[in-house]
């Protein structure tokens, strides 16, 4: 908590790339958060219930958006970035804070994408339908994270509450071993091309599995296939490599 307090400097922040199936081109980085403890660098998995229990997540958030926008605005990098938000905080105080960390930092709305989770649609559709619709109304995309894990992803889709669904990693690696699987990534490809929406696909880490995704002809991947998230210095040495990518 004291770290947040004295403007989150122990939070670094690690960016994930998110590519389109059929010709690598980058769509967005996901921008992923660690906390720096004696020297370790900790994953979300090793903090976020202690900040979200004393009460610093909405707090987090604020830092995440400012530092990700802000690095990638000093960076003169113009691909948006995507920003996960916890259920709890998809409230009327998401928008103010989005929006003040765009005009604090130079961006536009198109360089930001907020991820909701299918769990903070399904919480209390009534109260997040409005708040995602308003962040919608100001340019900023908003992606539905997890799809396929819950029950109310495919009402959402229907109402077209958002911009695109990522689809849940458990389904992309069960893919080659896996018929249901498959055919949940084929109806869900099929579903985002006649809907008209992006879909990304999580967590592809061979190359195996990104051929099965290049066949579905249509969406993004986000995996170990083709990057680990990385700290700014590596993200840019990443991006400079891709204009001698042979693909």
């Amino acid at each position: 908590g004291a770290s947040l307090d004295e403007g989150g400097e122990d939070f670094e922040l690690h960016y994930q790339p998110i590519v389109r199936v059929s010709d690598g081109a980058v769509y967005a980085f996901e921008t992923l958060v660690r906390y720096r403890h004696d020297g370790a660098l900790l994953t979300p998995a090793r903090f976020l219930d202690d900040v979200s229990r004393s009460g610093n997540m909405q707090r987090l958030t604020e830092v995440i958006l400012h530092k990700a926008l802000g690095e990638f605005r000093a960076a003169r990098l113009a691909y948006p970035i995507t920003v996960n938000v916890s259920p709890e905080h998809v409230g009327p105080a998401l928008i103010s804070v989005a929006l003040q960390s765009l005009s604090d930092t130079g961006s536009s709305p198109e360089q930001l994408i907020i991820e909701i989770t299918e769990d903070a649609l399904l919480r209390d559709p009534d109260a997040a339908r409005p708040v995602v619709a308003e962040i919608r109304d100001h340019g900023i995309r908003v992606l539905m994270d997890d799809f396929g894990t819950g029950w109310s992803g495919l009402s959402s889709v229907r109402d077209l509450v958002v911009d695109g669904l990522k689809l849940d990693h458990s389904f992309v690696s069960r893919m080659s071993s896996d018929a249901t699987a498959m055919a949940v990534v084929k109806s869900v490809s099929m579903l985002a091309s006649d809907l008209d929406l992006l879909v990304i696909y999580e967590g592809a880490e061979d190359a195996a599995e990104m051929d099965l995704l290049a066949r579905q002809g249509v969406g993004y991947v986000q995996g170990y296939a083709v990057a680990r998230p990385m700290p700014m210095a590596a993200t840019l040495e990443w991006i400079d490599g891709l204009a001698t990518d042979p693909r």
